[in-house]
């Protein structure tokens, strides 16, 4: 859905209709409570002024006058008490109603974002902003709409209370009432287009201030900050950007206030020249005391009702407005929506990869160039190269992260393309160097690895004796159930401070390959420097119990240490996004070529004068080798 366009009514109507649904499918009763309380609410006031007008000409009149005495004493009684309940109830059904709308609409957006299939999708700045500023605006958004129109319902309601009134004093003033009011009506609304205007502006700053917030709190970023002395440095980028949002918004208060005070200069001049006109009719005797109450009160009201619809309406245009962010987002439109997407069948015969092409985006180089290769079941096949040779893109290429600009992945025979991306993927086992730690128990840090199984305990504890981490989760406070987090308190842990319990960089790692070990009957396996946070030989260990991981699977392992890729059944060897070279470790050794270069340049690094010798020395070292 585009966004509205506020010159074209039927969007803005379609706009409106979207929120109202919202609004009506998980507001309950609350949604109804607002519109009656706007209705009773908004009558309060003029009802009150004509009771106090009622009271005061009764007062002044004969004996005759008691039961209008009573029933102006009846009305003031309702009208106040009214007055005092109503706004409380008001308080409880927006708050209710708030949060009611923000779990809607925050399960619609991460969901909607949960269903995105690229990662490309979340590389873009733009995109970025609207999602943040859709999550922070999401709960406020809706019901700031409906509560603006069923404030602007009140005001509205207490406006035409409050003109019969005056019209029936003095049909002048309540002219000259109206006309400066719309003035400031008028001022309110552009005044809040301005303002989310602003707002929008200055999300990229107030993304990079959560950015910087995180780099002076979090406990890996602070070790950087601690040993680099930078904590100055990040906290004079927060200021900056505090201080050019403040600015921003600053701007938008001056030209509000430029705005709204000739507004207010003749709202005053008008009340000061009804009240001259009242006194000098009381003089006359041509007013009576409730009179005069009533067009001094009917002037404030209806200046108060004014102003009220006023913000109610430029909240409500604020809300359009945000709410398009909000449509951005939830939106999107699916990825091959206009075909029908299939699951993929096991895996039995090949993975096809054909002339595969692909870069991050127009302006930059290619990461991949015409790629082509065979994955089998059964098998493992090593990619080697240099840093940027485009091994990780592969790789993501290889699990649907990324669409190739051109050329196929097929699996048996077909193309993942026509694949629905979710069951695609639930064929993959991952292990990725850039691996993720959650803040969660030990066995949930396993056992998402696979949802489906996650509540079979005996399942995690096999994953993680499979990865060699059993005997160190085990010795954990709580065993499996050791919350592990630097940042945060358990559910079910009391309240005060307690001691962390978090793992080293190598034993996480462990952890996430226990993760993939819980999909060990998947088709595809792939591990992206598996051991990179391991010592020599714990990563050489690892190494061997990936051998006998997924054993039907076709394993792609992407690794820098070339004697963890020496083993494997097929080699491809990368160079600046071309396949240059592929077989045995055997056969590109004799081959002479760029594997053995690599190979040579970083086994020589390990030999002494006397193994030296036996290994021919490679070429000039180049920049970025292997290592």
């Amino acid at each position: 859905m585009s966004s509205p366009r506020w010159g074209d009514v039927r969007d803005v109507a379609r706009t409106g209709l979207r929120i109202a649904r919202i609004v009506g499918t998980c507001g309950g009763p609350y949604p109804y409570v607002l519109l009656l309380t706007s209705l009773v609410g908004g009558a309060l006031s003029p009802v009150l002024v004509w009771a106090v007008k009622l009271l005061l000409e009764s007062l002044t009149g004969d004996a005759s006058a008691g039961s209008a005495r009573t029933t102006a004493v009846v009305l003031i009684a309702v009208a106040s008490a009214g007055g005092l309940f109503l706004p409380r109830v008001v308080v409880h059904a927006q708050a209710e109603l708030n949060r009611a709308v923000e779990r809607h609409m925050q399960k619609e957006i991460f969901g909607r974002l949960g269903r995105l299939d690229r990662l490309s999708d979340f590389e873009s700045p733009g995109f970025l902003n609207r999602v943040n500023l859709a999550q922070r605006t999401a709960h406020a958004v809706p019901t700031q709409v409906v509560t603006g129109a069923f404030g602007s319902l009140q005001a509205v309601t207490a406006i035409a209370g409050f003109s019969a009134a005056l019209f029936a004093v003095q049909p002048f003033i309540l002219l000259a009432v109206l006309s400066v009011a719309l003035l400031v009506a008028a001022v309110e609304v552009v005044t809040s287009r301005l303002a989310t205007k602003a707002m929008r502006e200055t999300m990229s700053a107030a993304r990079r201030q959560a950015f910087y917030t995180m780099m002076l709190t979090n406990p890996t970023s602070m070790t950087d900050v601690m040993m680099l002395g930078t904590g100055g440095f990040w906290l004079r980028r927060l200021d900056g950007d505090l201080a050019r949002s403040h600015a921003a918004l600053a701007a938008v208060d001056r030209t509000t206030l430029r705005w709204q005070v000739p507004a207010l200069v003749a709202n005053a001049a008008v009340v000061a020249g009804a009240a001259l006109w009242v006194t000098r009719e009381v003089v006359a005797a041509r007013l009576s005391v409730g009179d005069v109450t009533v067009v001094l009160s009917g002037i404030a009201g209806l200046t108060a009702s004014f102003t009220t619809t006023a913000k109610t309406a430029g909240n409500a245009v604020k809300g359009f407005m945000l709410f398009d962010d909000y449509l951005a987002v939830v939106d999107i439109p699916a990825r091959g929506a206009a075909k029908t997407l299939t699951r993929p069948a096991p895996l039995t015969h090949r993975i096809s990869v054909s002339d595969l092409w692909f870069r991050y985006s127009e302006q930059s180089d290619w990461a991949l160039r015409g790629v082509s290769f065979d994955l089998v079941p059964g098998t493992t096949t090593a990619i080697v190269g240099v840093n940027g040779s485009g091994k990780s893109t592969l790789v993501k290429l290889l699990c649907g992260l990324y669409a190739p600009a051109r050329g196929t992945i097929r699996w048996d025979g077909s193309s993942i393309d026509g694949f629905d991306p979710e069951a695609y993927r639930d064929h993959i086992a991952t292990v990725f160097q850039d691996f993720n730690t959650y803040d969660m128990t030990a066995a949930e840090n396993i056992g998402i690895g696979d949802l489906s199984a996650s509540f079979d305990r005996e399942r995690v504890r096999l994953a993680a004796e499979r990865a060699g981490v059993h005997t160190l989760v085990s010795s954990l406070p709580n065993s499996y159930d050791t919350f592990l987090s630097r940042a945060f308190l358990s559910g079910d842990q009391p309240q005060q401070e307690a001691a962390p319990v978090s793992l080293s960089g190598g034993q996480w790692q462990r952890l996430a390959i226990a993760r993939a070990f819980m999909r060990d009957d998947r088709g595809l396996v792939v591990m992206d420097e598996p051991g990179s946070g391991m010592d020599a030989a714990a990563e050489a260990e690892m190494t061997d119990r990936l051998r006998w991981f997924a054993p039907g699977a076709a394993k792609v392992i992407v690794s820098h240490r070339m004697n963890s890729v020496r083993r494997a059944d097929h080699i491809i060897v990368l160079k600046d996004g071309e396949l240059v070279e592929s077989g045995t470790h055997d056969t590109l050794m004799a081959a002479d070529g760029e594997y053995r270069r690599l190979f040579v340049t970083q086994a020589s690094g390990y030999l002494d004068a006397a193994g030296a010798a036996a290994v021919p020395a490679p070429g000039p070292a180049r920049e970025g080798a292997a290592s």
